[in-house]
């Protein structure tokens, strides 16, 4: 007798498969590589807006699918500025956010 599977089992019998087999590597994308990356990109950043006053910090930062850079700005960046901070380096996404002056209490 032949087997009717639904559509859902058959999936989960090949999701199953590649699970045990190995192939892809399911839920083990290499963190530290991709976290490496975003670091990079961030140094790179920091390099390209070096000087600009109204970058309070810049840093990593989780996101959806996985790390961006982060640039805390103490007010909007002028125009011009603006315009040099690319939306993405080297396929890391990049975000900006106006936070103020930040103080460091003792």
């Amino acid at each position: 007798m032949k087997s009717i599977a639904s559509p859902l089992e058959k999936m989960v019998t090949r999701f199953l498969k590649k699970i045990v087999t190995g192939e892809p590597k399911l839920f083990q994308t290499d963190r530290k590589e991709i976290l490496d990356k975003a670091i990079h990109a961030s140094e790179k950043v920091s390099h390209l807006l070096e000087g600009i006053e109204e970058i309070q910090a810049i840093g990593v930062s989780r996101s959806d699918k996985g790390y961006s850079v982060k640039i805390n700005l103490t007010s909007p960046l002028p125009t011009e500025v603006a315009s040099k901070v690319p939306e993405k380096l080297e396929g890391v996404p990049i975000e900006t956010e106006v936070v103020g002056q930040v103080f460091v209490l003792t």
